[in-house]
């Protein structure tokens, strides 16, 4: 099962689908609470799992069921043609057309049946090119949101002219001949609604995507990224297409086909000094570069500026973006006139992404260190032994029962504990945020500024909430089989505290919530040593799962306010 110290693969795989044997779990997730080595391959593995289980349900939500089981028609025709005999062909058809296919519509209905399902499955598969756009423009979207607005120079191929534009922070176009240029190019955009403020964006094509009733997708993979193309006879925009860099799924090059035969192409021109002199606002005029890049260890800083707090929260974005602000020994800070980024056993892949991510911007320092220098030893987590407690026993005994025995009650507490897992996780990443960013520091941020910073936070927010109603839908049914009752919970009081506080004290609350309910549940299912009591153990722990819910659920609904 060891390898070179490490789990092989096809244990992970297995630990992973819940297929490992009871008797193998207790030392794998002691080697995981202890390894980030093998903790991180788990992670990618887990990854993979769920895009390709994304990709599963976005292709089979288009395929209908079947309306009735397929017949065999094959004796029906054996016994038309023994009683039809040697009867002219003429006959025949007209015999079986009166008696068989209009009086007796049970032998005739299910086959037209199956033949229009078979036209709906041939649909769905001509659909399914449009349900990849629209998947991969989501993922586009998603992930140019999770950037600062920087602004970025684009330019634009119109009627035989080539023009050039500052897209988040507009120049003011002095030249008669060239503001009429743009005029024209405005006009065909605001015709077809088009976003003319971002015309190269994913969000952009996709809403305009989205207001098509009639429309043909076609997605194009290539090594560097993707290529949408979508047609649409009956709008003024016949043809678009849209490049994206599959590094970042960020938008970098356009084409827009309109009715009149005008042709728009529109492209990304790489960074240069004139956007250092366009600073969006709130942002100091020192800061050019985009947040997705910046310096490998030892380059020389560019200004003797001081790094702000704005950098800092675009280091933060960046990092959340690439999934390195979760479960790794990340650190940020800020050091004169660098952002430092620290980590300690950080696994050697995680680190090429961090690096490749700050590449280009001097105003980021990078620092990592080999664990086995400079990482104290540190016990397991989570310890499984058998419980000792008779009254945990037959609580595990009754629960074992219920969901169908002993390996099944393995896998149960396997899924609720790594849900668990994730769900602190996130907990503590949102209050890391919360500690970087306190109120004084939250201030000095522009509107826009802390419109990213609530976007982060709030990012974290929804996957807690995702991951305490799966926990909840796992647990409370089992919770039930025991006698647990979830009338009694009072809800009022999970969230009285936090009416008049902060943001800040909220992620508290949650984190230390979140610890409170992990341990019982460790308590609960593996009988892991702790402070926790085990009187009216079951009845805590629906009473936590409750409290720990409304706790999201109030920060959620005031971050969105």
């Amino acid at each position: 099962m060891l390898s070179a110290n490490h789990i092989n693969e096809e244990t992970l795989l297995r630990y992973a689908d819940g297929e490992l044997p009871s008797q193998q779990l207790p030392q794998v997730r002691d080697h995981l609470s202890s390894c980030w080595h093998c903790r991180a391959a788990l992670d990618e593995l887990q990854q993979v799992i769920t895009e390709c289980a994304r990709h599963h349900q976005t292709i089979s939500d288009h395929f209908p069921s079947p309306p009735a089981p397929w017949c065999d028609i094959r004796k029906g025709f054996a016994q038309v043609d023994a009683a039809l005999g040697s009867r002219s062909f003429l006959e025949k058809t007209r015999q079986w057309f009166s008696a068989g296919f209009v009086s007796r519509p049970v032998r005739w209905v299910p086959a037209v049946a199956g033949l229009a399902a078979l036209a709906l499955i041939v649909q769905q598969f001509i659909n399914v090119p449009s349900a990849k756009a629209a998947e991969i423009l989501r993922q586009a979207v998603t992930a140019s949101e999770s950037r600062p607005n920087l602004p970025r120079k684009i330019e634009i191929r119109a009627r035989g002219r080539n023009l050039t534009r500052i897209v988040a922070a507009p120049l003011p176009v002095t030249n008669t001949a060239e503001a009429a240029a743009f005029a024209e190019v405005e006009s065909l955009f605001k015709a077809a609604h088009y976003n003319w403020d971002d015309p190269l964006s994913a969000r952009s094509f996709n809403d305009w995507r989205n207001t098509l009733h009639s429309k043909s997708d076609e997605v194009l993979t290539t090594g560097a990224g993707y290529e949408i193309r979508t047609t649409a006879e009956n709008n003024e925009i016949t043809l678009a297409t849209l490049k994206l860099r599959q590094a970042d799924m960020r938008a970098i090059e356009s084409t827009l086909r309109f009715r009149n035969d005008d042709v728009v192409e529109i492209r990304e021109i790489p960074q240069d000094p004139v956007l250092s002199s366009v600073p969006p606002a709130g942002m100091s005029s020192t800061r050019a570069a985009s947040p997705g890049s910046a310096k490998l260890e030892g380059a020389p800083a560019t200004t003797s500026t001081p790094a702000s707090v704005y950098e800092e929260l675009q280091v933060w974005a960046s990092l959340h973006r690439i999934g390195a602000d979760l479960g790794d020994p990340v650190e940020v800070s800020r050091d004169g006139q660098h952002i430092v980024v620290r980590g300690i056993g950080v696994p050697p892949a995680l680190q090429a992404r961090i690096r490749q991510e700050f590449a280009a911007n001097s105003r980021v320092d990078i620092q990592f260190a080999d664990p086995a220098s400079s990482l104290p030893a540190t016990e397991p987590r989570r310890v499984n032994t058998p419980a000792a407690n008779p009254e945990l026993v037959k609580v595990q005994e009754q629960i074992a029962r219920y969901i169908g025995g002993r390996a099944s009650f393995d896998q149960f507490t396997d899924g609720v504990l790594r849900e668990s897992e994730s769900l602190l996780s996130h907990a503590h990443a949102l209050q890391r945020l919360a500690q970087h960013f306190p109120s004084e520091s939250e201030s000095q941020l522009s509107a826009d500024q802390r419109h990213l910073l609530q976007s982060l936070c709030q990012d974290h927010a929804e996957t807690l909430w995702q991951k305490i109603a799966v926990i909840q839908a796992r647990m409370n049914p089992v919770l039930a089989s025991l006698g647990v009752s979830n009338s009694g919970v009072n809800l009022d009081a999970a969230t009285s505290s936090s009416g008049s506080a902060s943001w800040q004290m909220e992620t508290d609350e949650i984190l230390r919530q979140a610890r409170n309910t992990d341990s019982l549940l460790a308590v609960m299912l593996i009988g892991a040593t702790g402070d926790a009591s085990l009187e009216r153990l079951p009845q805590r722990v629906s009473q936590d799962l409750a409290a720990l819910k409304a706790k999201i659920s109030s920060y959620r609904s005031r971050r969105t306010q």
